[in-house]
């Protein structure tokens, strides 16, 4: 090497020295004079490998090229590095083994939300696509919804997709619930990557948070497992942005926010809102305003190997890379700009469900905030943060759950290992990024109490923040930050292996474990003792949370649950390790030994990387998959012959199941009817929040008054029970039976639709449910109307042609998702009723003329006909679709005007021979 690059090596690799020169940006390229065309206006990708090596195993001078903050100036060229892809592949497949029982076996996922709305729901989709419809409206659920502007199922999400593919539906949904666990995985790996953490540490990263406890547990709510998977992406590409001054990859963590939004609960999307809102404030407390920010240089580069240098930061290819901006004002608009840019993006694309949903949302229950009570709902239990460390003490949906409602919002175990590697990052406190992520890990912990804080008196206030209960869901934030904490605790650890306090450290926590493993097996043995004691002190001494968590424990740890429950393969092979007791005493004790033996020096560090990360695989494996979750047999949802019974004599008519005992497929619960267009008016309580207040409080005045479902068209009474309760003011028949389901014909059902000749306003809305709740009220001969000018219009009309006797004729001749077409004949004028229900963006024309639809009977529509022959139609022309639809194209027509602008700026920079410009 020539002296000239000697001292060129020595000037940028020296951190004091860099500082003192910073100031136009400096290209050095070894291999020629000039930069390469492609690489001009842009410092040289470079990349430290990712090996199972310890740090203080390079030589000395890479270690002090590659900080932290250095190896984090960009993001990683992932697909570019062997051992980074190895790593991202592992993690991807890794998935196939923790629920392998149902990936290879025909078994299926079935339980609450997924039997209830995911897998009819999306079924229904993908096939409404197939036949040229968009799902605008889905007549078969709750009288008629706006399957577009529910978020539940993800109708515009392009990863349902999989249920379009020739392969059994259960499978399908088999596959869909994998990927996303690996795309959880691979997505928390490059952000761990871009953040500086070496390729180990990134793997623990994804490991726990694809893993742990949230997600696990969250398997049954898809639309928050969908939605939760792409916070480590769009964060990945934000603080990516951020930290290059990237527009461009500003619009990519947009693109990826809209994708976050489509299949995602609205409260998850809240969720990553605030946390992308807390770290755009954390990044600009931690600007350095009011000089000149430093430069970003290429890392030198070894001319005599070729080699990339150790540590250096990676690079996106085809991103331009921009200067920091100087000082002053700058940087914050610069760095505001950004953010906002993410958020609009994101936004904007989604809009086309967004504003469907809006709408939707505010002419449902949450329209308005129910109060505190609601959104305190299932709080995470101060004493239920004992499961961090004593996973499923209280059991599980498999063996069986012990504990306060629902298990899946409560259980957020990340693994013994990780949370000691998560205490460890405190050694990197001084990284920006890890006091970053260790202030937002104790605020999720306080978030998740809810009512266990004086917070949620003030939150519950917080317009938006307070639409949604279960605070208990900021474990998805909380395992989020141990995560990427245990990523930067391993780093520490390997670089730091040759301090004698952390050995020190290393041989408390030996000692931690051999006094636990000698004491804690006592219970066993003296459990009815140590309860008696515990009484006594509950009696006399103490009542409060810490004497219910400590007997909570004595009661449940010694617990031996019968592993046959469960198709769970490592389950099976370890049954002694379901114990709540023995198997904290196996992670603790292996943790700690582990940890030991690297700090002694008995293991070396890439033995050590391996064995951490494949004790932390079993631990997560053991607690997580068809461990805690539920599965049947494929054959679960087939088609029942009671379904086949119905789709033989029901038409058009509708079915009701009055409770909620039962399997979905054989009752046809909430989202199930539509999986075979069969119409129903759904049950109560609903599965989706975004049920209309007035189809709530319709369904809550027919349990009053029966007779309401002879008005919607309800045919056929689906129960368990064996005969139909007294407050039935119908004539009911049994027609089916079988084991679990009764199946009773309303004889009095009236037509889907029919004519009647008067009305009455009576004016308020409680006076509209009163009246139909009231016997005198006949339903076939008069209905209720809100409009005054509707009945004035019905009298003039009246007046203005001959009264005639005659029998009104209806018939539907159509009915299809987005149009319905009925004939009519009458001798008099009046409406035309059909019991679907009133909303927003339903038109209809009477012999091809625009009509007006009026809200009728409190939920249903009405159309004035005049006297003789007409054929009315109905269609579905949602305006907020329009309007969402106009947003994301614009959304995206203005980024692809600047990917084409930002491009041809960069074209002249690409000719050969471009000079180098400072920035």
């Amino acid at each position: 090497m020539s002296v000239l690059k000697r001292f060129r090596y020595f000037l940028f690799a020296n951190e004091s020295i860099r500082k003192l020169v910073a100031g136009p940006r400096l290209v050095i390229n070894h291999q020629a004079e000039r930069p390469k065309p492609a690489e001009a206006g842009c410092s040289r990708a470079v990349y430290r490998p990712l090996s199972f090596q310890s740090d203080d195993a390079r030589p000395e001078r890479s270690r002090r090229v590659s900080s932290g903050s250095q190896a984090a100036e960009q993001l990683p060229n992932a697909l570019a590095n062997q051992k980074d892809l190895t790593l991202m592949v592992i993690l991807f497949l890794l998935p196939l083994a923790c629920f392998a029982d149902v990936v290879f076996l025909p078994y299926t996922f079935y339980l609450l939300d997924i039997e209830l709305v995911q897998y009819p729901g999306k079924i229904f989709l993908t096939e409404m696509l197939k036949e040229g419809q968009l799902g605008f409206w889905n007549p078969y659920i709750f009288m008629g919804f706006p399957l577009l502007a529910e978020p539940e199922v993800g109708p515009l999400y392009p990863l349902n997709l999989f249920f379009a593919l020739p392969i059994p539906h259960y499978y399908a949904l088999t596959l869909f619930i994998v990927i996303h666990y690996s795309l959880a995985g691979v997505f928390t790996y490059l952000l761990a990557r871009s953040l500086g953490i070496g390729r180990a540490g990134s793997f623990i990263s994804g490991l726990v948070f694809a893993f742990g406890g949230f997600l696990m547990a969250q398997l049954t709510n898809i639309n928050i497992l969908t939605g939760s998977v792409w916070l480590p992406l769009i964060l990945c590409l934000l603080s990516q942005a951020i930290r290059r001054r990237s527009y461009t990859l500003a619009a990519g963590a947009g693109i990826a926010l809209a994708l976050q939004i489509l299949p995602s609960h609205p409260q998850i999307i809240l969720y990553i809102l605030i946390v992308l809102g807390l770290y755009y404030l954390y990044s600009l407390l931690t600007l350095p305003l009011g000089s000149k920010s430093q430069d970003k240089v290429r890392q030198p580069y070894s001319q005599e190997k070729g080699d990339e240098v150790e540590g250096a930061p990676l690079k996106l290819p085809g991103l331009r890379c921009a200067s920091l901006p100087r000082a002053g004002i700058q940087p914050i608009l610069t760095l505001s700009f950004i953010s906002l840019t993410t958020v609009m993006v994101g936004m904007g694309l989604a809009a086309i469900q967004l504003i469907p949903a809006w709408q939707l949302k505010e002419l449902s229950a949450l329209s308005e905030s129910p109060g505190y009570d609601f959104v305190t709902a299932y709080s995470l239990p101060k004493f239920r943060l004992l499961s961090f460390l004593f996973p499923n003490f209280l059991g599980n949906p498999v063996i069986g759950y012990k504990g306060e409602p629902f298990f899946e919002e409560h259980h957020g175990y990340v693994g013994i290992l990780p949370l000691i590697l998560a205490a460890l990052a405190w050694g990197k406190r001084r990284d920006p990024q890890v006091r970053f992520f260790g202030l937002l890990a104790p605020l999720s912990v306080v978030l998740a109490l809810g009512n266990e804080t004086p917070l949620y008196h003030l939150l519950a206030h917080v317009p938006v923040f307070n639409y949604f209960r279960i605070p208990a869901r900021w474990l998805f934030v909380l395992t989020f930050c141990l995560a990427i904490l245990a990523g930067y605790g391993l780093d520490y650890l390997l670089e730091q292996r040759e301090k004698r306090s952390l050995l020190n450290w290393a041989r408390w926590l030996i000692a931690a474990g051999l006094l636990l493993t000698l004491t804690l097996p006592s219970l066993f043995f003296y459990k009815r003792q140590v309860m008696a004691a515990t009484s006594f002190i509950k009696e006399h001494l103490y009542s409060g949370t810490a004497i219910y968590a400590l007997r909570a424990l004595i009661r449940y740890l010694p617990r031996f649950p019968d592993a046959s429950q469960t198709t769970n393969l490592l389950a099976r092979l370890f049954p002694p390790l379901l114990n709540p007791l023995l198997f904290f005493l196996l992670m603790f004790d292996g943790s700690a030994i582990l940890l030991f033996l690297f700090l002694w020096k008995k293991v070396s560090p890439r033995w050590f990387q391996i064995m951490a990360a494949g004790l932390i695989t079993f631990d997560l494996f053991m607690t997580g998959g068809t461990t805690i979750n539920l599965v049947q047999d494929a054959s679960y949802f087939d088609k029942r012959a009671s379904t086949v019974f119905l789709e033989k004599n029901l038409g058009l008519a509708r079915i009701y199941s009055p409770d909620r005992e039962g399997e979905a497929p054989q009752k046809l619960l909430d989202y199930f009817p539509m999986l075979y267009r069969i119409q129903s008016i759904g049950n109560l309580p609903s599965v989706s929040v975004l049920t209309s207040q007035r189809y709530n409080e319709f369904v809550d005045a027919l349990r009053q008054n029966t007779r309401l479902l002879n008005l919607a068209g309800v045919q056929y009474i689906l129960t368990a029970r064996e005969e139909p309760e007294e407050w039935w003011h119908n004539t009911l028949r049994k027609v089916y039976s079988e084991e679990g389901l009764n199946i009773y014909e309303n004889l009095d059902v009236m037509p889907r639709a029919f004519l009647v000749h008067k009305a009455e306003v009576p004016g308020s809305d409680e006076a509209i449910l009163a009246r139909l709740i009231d016997y005198d009220f006949d339903l076939s001969s008069s209905i209720l109307l809100e409009d005054e000018s509707a009945l004035a219009r019905l009298e003039s009309m009246a007046r203005g042609s001959p009264s005639t006797e005659g029998r009104d004729e209806v018939k539907i001749v159509e009915y299809e998702a987005n149009r319905v077409v009925i004939e009519t004949i009458s001798s008099q004028a009046g409406f035309l009723f059909l019991s679907d229900t009133y909303y927003p963006g339903w038109k209809v024309r009477v012999d091809g003329q625009e009509e007006t639809i009026y809200r009728a009977d409190y939920l249903f529509r009405a159309v004035l006909v005049p006297p003789g022959q007409h054929v009315v139609e109905f269609t579905f022309d949602p305006v907020a679709f329009k309007v969402g639809l106009a947003v994301a194209l614009t959304t995206g027509a203005v980024l692809a005007a600047a990917a084409i602008v930002s491009k041809r700026r960069r074209q002249p920079q690409a000719g050969r021979g471009a000079p180098l410009r400072s920035p």
